[in-house]
C-alpha cells in the first residue's frame, strides 16, 4: 500500500518489459531488474504521475525516461518531466520538473547455473529545475539504490 509521499510510475514498455508496471519510489529495484540491460539497448518510456488531495495537486505529465546500455554491465539513465503543481487557492503552475541522471552498474554477473546472484548499484542524482514555482524539490538529491537478482535456471 502506498503512503503519503510515495508516487507511482506507469511504464509502457516493449520486449520483455511488462506493458504496464506500477513502481513505488524507494522500492524500484525490487520491481526492476537489478542489472544493466544488454549492450547498446535503448529503452524509452513515457509516463505520468500525480497526487490530488483536497484541492491541491502535484505531479509530472508527461515525462520521458531514457535508458541506454552503453558499455558491458553499464546502463545510463535519464528522466525529463514536465511538472504541474497547484496549492489550495493558487493557480496551477506548469513547467520543467527535476531532472534525474543515473548509472546502473552490475559488478557481479551470474549465469543461470551459478549459485550466486547478479549484484548491481544504481547511483542517481536528481537536479532541481524550477523550485520557485513549486515544480520540484529545490535541492539536489543523490541516491544509490542497490539490488541483486537470481537468474532462474529455466531463463
Amino acid at each position: 500500500m502506498a503512503k503519503a509521499g510515495d508516487f507511482c510510475r506507469l511504464r509502457i514498455g516493449a520486449g520483455d518489459v511488462p506493458l504496464a508496471t506500477t513502481l513505488f519510489r524507494g522500492a524500484a529495484l525490487s520491481h526492476r531488474r537489478s542489472c544493466a540491460r544488454r549492450l547498446r539497448a535503448l529503452e524509452i518510456y513515457g509516463f505520468s504521475i500525480g497526487a490530488f488531495v483536497k484541492g491541491a495537486a502535484a505531479g509530472m505529465a508527461p515525462a520521458i525516461e531514457v535508458n541506454n546500455g552503453t558499455l558491458p554491465n553499464v546502463q545510463l539513465h535519464f528522466i525529463a518531466p514536465l511538472a504541474f503543481s497547484r496549492s489550495n487557492g493558487m493557480s496551477t503552475e506548469f513547467g520543467p520538473g527535476d531532472l534525474e541522471f543515473g548509472v546502473k552498474y552490475r559488478f557481479l554477473t551470474a549465469e543461470p547455473d551459478d549459485w550466486w546472484p547478479q549484484i548491481g548499484i544504481f547511483p542517481m542524482l536528481e537536479v532541481p529545475t524550477d523550485a520557485e514555482r513549486n515544480l520540484g524539490t529545490g535541492s539536489t538529491m543523490p541516491s544509490c539504490p542497490y539490488g541483486c537478482r537470481r537468474i532462474p535456471e529455466n531463463g
